[in-house]
C-alpha cells in the first residue's frame, strides 16, 4: 500500500544557505515590486494583507495543509502582480524609495527549483 498524505514522506529538497538573497528578500529589495511590497509591509506592520482573489486557499498555495498543492507548481510573482496589484495600488503604497533591478532570474530559479524537488522525490 503506498503512503499518502500526511503518512507520506516529507520532501527533503536541497536548500542553499542563507545569504545575499535571503537579506534582500527580508528587506523588501527583491527587485519583484509585489514580493517587495509585501515584504516591506511584514516589517511595518507585522501583517501582510495583499491583494488576493481565494484568501482561504493560503495554505493550499503556501504547500502548508494537508492537501497542499503538488511541488511542481511554482508561482511567477510578476503574473500574481499582474492579476492582483494590475493598477500597481498595492506595490506603489509600500515603493519606499523604489524597487532595484530582480535579484534572481525567474526562468532559471524555477527549472533549478523544480529540479530540487523532483530529485527529493526519487
Amino acid at each position: 500500500m503506498k503512503a499518502s498524505g500526511l503518512d507520506r514522506p516529507r520532501l527533503e529538497p536541497r536548500w542553499d544557505e542563507p545569504g545575499e538573497t535571503f537579506e534582500r528578500w527580508r528587506a523588501g529589495q527583491t527587485g519583484f515590486p509585489f514580493v517587495s511590497a509585501a515584504m516591506r509591509e511584514l516589517a511595518a506592520t507585522r501583517v501582510v494583507v495583499v491583494p488576493a482573489q481565494n484568501e482561504g486557499n493560503w495554505q493550499w498555495v503556501a504547500g502548508t495543509g494537508i492537501d497542499a498543492q503538488p511541488w511542481f507548481r511554482i508561482l511567477n510573482p510578476e503574473r500574481q502582480r499582474e492579476r492582483f496589484d494590475p493598477d500597481l495600488a498595492y506595490c506603489r503604497a509600500w515603493e519606499g524609495e523604489g524597487y532595484p533591478e530582480p535579484m534572481l532570474d525567474l526562468e532559471i530559479e524555477a527549472a533549478e527549483a523544480k529540479e530540487r524537488f523532483r530529485a527529493a522525490t526519487l
